[in-house]
């Protein structure tokens, strides 16, 4: 579905449409209303991610700043599904201030200290949870699943690099087990 006929099924007058640069897990559009309202168009690469965003964000919503979901479409068997989101305040990072970098790490904790009950993903039929309520599987399972498509981007040197540290830093928090919802990113 192309972006014209996203806008045509949710009837928005739209002054201007620009893509938003270095948007790794989704294509996203900044929209300009014809009223000046400023909102976020985004379709999401995969079903899997516009299930787990979808439950994430309203489960979010009255515990950190994140966006509303003003309209959405759901995924289909052709279609990963659409959001239509509000803007928040602020702009980008350019230079990081001992200030910013504390602000930051807050706002990173009062993330951690959102509980959910168990691990496991989100999708269309629903949240499927984790045979093992351990959060490094968790981790690991998920990063499995992008290991495609990071492949397809990522030099074998570059690739190779991270992925190793990553599970060696899991492999050395095997003990904790403490239960937190953590919100990831996939690039």
């Amino acid at each position: 579905m192309l972006i014209e006929d996203i806008l045509g099924r949710f009837n928005l007058k739209v002054q201007s449409t620009l893509p938003v640069a270095n948007s790794f897990s989704s294509e996203v559009y900044r929209l300009l209303l014809d009223d000046g309202q400023t909102v976020y168009c985004k379709l999401p690469f995969t079903k899997e991610k516009w299930h787990r965003e979808f439950k994430c964000l309203n489960h979010l919503l009255d515990s950190v700043n994140v966006p509303k979901i003003i309209n959405f479409i759901e995924p289909t068997e052709t279609f990963n599904g659409v959001f239509l989101l509000t803007a928040l305040e602020g702009h980008s990072i350019t230079t990081l201030t001992p200030e910013l970098a504390k602000e930051v790490g807050e706002l990173h904790a009062k993330l951690h200290e959102i509980s959910y009950e168990f691990y496991g993903s989100y999708t269309n039929e629903g949240f499927e949870v984790l045979p093992e309520n351990d959060w490094r599987l968790f981790i690991l399972s998920t990063l499995e699943r992008f290991v495609p498509f990071v492949r397809q981007t990522l030099s074998e040197e570059l690739y190779k690099h991270p992925t190793i540290g990553f599970k060696s830093y899991l492999n050395a928090y095997q003990h904790q087990n403490h239960l937190r919802l953590s919100i990831w990113i996939f690039v």
